[in-house]
């Protein structure tokens, strides 16, 4: 990449970084000012004011959830450990038993075989990384 190119392109990844903390600043400060208001509905009063494209508003949505999902895990697993002296190991043993239940053999297969995958790649990833 030639020096000028490279020089725009670091500059437009540092304005897209202040722009994403000032939304991010913002959306903050409304959530303090109203924490009985549904996030969701202060990222669509947000995206409106920004004027965000209706897929990146639900990029953010499905990262919201994402979050959500994770906190929830870890606190399942850490009043699972608090409880029941469970492993980590069993818990996740115990999840894939819960979200298997009711399926296939061949969905149990599928499912099995995006999960190993996926630790595959966050492996090879880590490797590569490092």
């Amino acid at each position: 990449m030639q020096t000028g190119l490279r020089t725009i392109w670091l500059n437009k990844v540092i304005n897209m970084e202040q722009n994403f903390e000032t939304i991010l600043d913002s959306l903050l400060e409304s959530y303090e000012q109203n924490p009985e208001k549904d996030l969701n509905e202060i990222i669509n009063e947000k995206c409106d004011e920004i004027g965000i494209s209706e897929e990146s508003r639900q990029l953010l949505k499905e990262t919201n959830e994402m979050i959500d999902a994770i906190e929830e895990k870890t606190s399942s697993l850490a009043k699972a450990k608090d409880e029941e002296k469970t492993t980590r190991g069993r818990w996740v043993l115990d999840e894939l038993e819960r979200i298997t239940e009711g399926r296939t053999e061949e969905e149990k297969a599928t499912l099995i075989s995006a999960i190993s995958e996926a630790n595959e790649k966050v492996i090879e990833e880590t490797l590569t990384d490092k």
